[in-house]
């Protein structure tokens, strides 16, 4: 008898041990910022920074403890706490917020002893005393290490401030964008401020705005296309959203996709965060090309601009991006850094809604265009919800930004517009 009891002590002993090592395993790996193991891996192997993804640390990482991840991490922690530690919420401008830490400590230990509790006396305690004891403590506990938290993240500039920046942006989003299921989707650009929009999506987003982060370079690996071509097949509208990056910066390969796929309807600043508005080409796909066979001229410079071709949906819904897409060619050449304006017009010549934007999405210059050569336009024009259903009047021109009261360009007869076509809008 006194042999068994040793065996169960021994038992529970190594049931104890393994879990706690378990668990000290699991903590570790939501403790510690993995991707800084991973750099330095990379550092100890050397890999080739013009392609990352042909990093694969050699057999050694799994065979000699010295690079085992759980090593790894704890170097981490050791060289720099702070820096290390996933715990953004702790560590606000690198101080310690004790109370969410004294908080956890204490509801942790609470749980441990009533864990203890639960299984010391289970045979005995009557159904409703467990459910008191047991269960309305463990969904009390969660809630209330919940508060604390809410509390100690909601003013931390790390995870974003009330109306302003990224906030601000998805604020925008979830109030404009489509109603309809699968209507819209969110791509992103911002790897350091996923935690915002995962903490202050708004309600009327969740479940129903699918969003989509890629890295700056990530066109240069044929799955992202692959994938972000799906998406721009499934939506009608896409919300992209970048951190610190220049209009048409040559690293954002994503936004340089989008200027070839898709038809930019607009974008706007908000702090260091930029909202640009795309619609897709689905309204297109049935849409035959006609024959345009505009001319605009400038009365100084010897600019001329050739219609050839356009393709544009002669109905549509307000509330959507209409996309617009045609074919030109410089028959002369301009040194004026030409902008494009597209208009929708009302029965009584009203603008209700309009985009104006540099050659291929501002990607290009009209000086640096080859004459004779044809180039493809790819706009859109977002329509309000509020407009009313009826004919309404499509026109197109250019302009010179640069210029003195900014002139346009002229047609033969002395318009300085072309007429695209009639579009008619119909309710949402």
């Amino acid at each position: 008898m006194r042999q068994r009891n040793l065996y169960v002590r021994v038992g529970r002993v190594i049931i104890a041990l393994t879990a706690l090592l378990s668990f000290a395993v699991q903590l570790l790996a939501v403790l510690v910022n993995y991707v800084n193991y991973e750099i330095r891996l990379r550092d100890i192997f050397p890999t080739d920074w013009n392609d990352p993804l042909l990093f694969g640390p050699p057999a050694q990482h799994l065979t000699d403890w010295a690079y085992r991840p759980v090593l790894g991490q704890l170097y981490l922690l050791r060289e720099n706490l702070i820096a290390n530690s996933d715990l953004a919420w702790l560590w606000p401008d690198g101080t310690m917020r004790w109370s969410v830490l004294t908080t956890g400590l204490i509801l942790s230990l609470g749980l441990a002893l009533l864990l203890v509790r639960c299984l010391r006396h289970s045979a005995e305690a009557a159904p409703a005393r467990k459910f008191n004891y047991t269960t309305i403590s463990a969904l009390a506990f969660p809630l209330v290490l919940m508060g604390v938290w809410v509390s100690a993240v909601r003013d931390n500039p790390r995870y974003g401030v009330a109306g302003e920046g990224y906030r601000a942006i998805l604020n925008e989003i979830c109030t404009h964008r489509s109603p309809t299921s699968g209507g819209d989707a969110m791509v992103t650009i911002a790897p350091y401020s996923y935690q915002i929009p995962m903490n202050w999506l708004p309600t009327a987003c969740r479940g129903g705005l699918p969003i989509y982060g890629y890295a700056q370079n990530a066109m240069e690996h044929v799955e992202s296309a692959q994938a972000l071509h799906q998406v721009l097949q499934s939506v009608d509208r896409i919300w992209f959203v970048t951190d610190s990056l220049a209009p048409n910066a040559p690293e954002n390969t994503v936004e340089r996709w989008l200027a070839q796929h898709a038809y930019k309807a607009g974008e706007q600043w908000y702090a260091d965060y930029r909202l640009l508005r795309y619609g897709a080409p689905a309204e297109l796909a049935q849409i035959p090309t006609t024959p345009q066979t505009a001319i605009l001229a400038q009365d100084v410079g010897g600019g001329q601009i050739q219609f050839v071709s356009q393709r544009i949906p002669t109905q549509t819904r307000a509330g959507t991006i209409l996309p617009l897409e045609w074919t030109y060619r410089l028959t002369a050449p301009t040194q004026a850094d030409l902008h494009w304006f597209v208009q929708l017009l009302s029965a009584q010549g009203a603008v209700v809604a309009q985009l104006d934007i540099g050659p291929d999405q501002g990607y290009a210059t009209f000086p640096q265009l080859p004459s004779a050569s044809e180039q493809t336009e790819r706009l859109g024009l977002d329509l309000p919800s509020s407009l009313l259903p009826g004919p309404y009047r499509l026109i197109a021109g250019l302009y010179d930004p640069a210029a003195e009261d900014a002139p346009r360009l002229r047609t033969p007869d002395g318009a300085d517009f072309v007429q695209l076509m009639q579009v008619q809008v119909t309710a949402p």
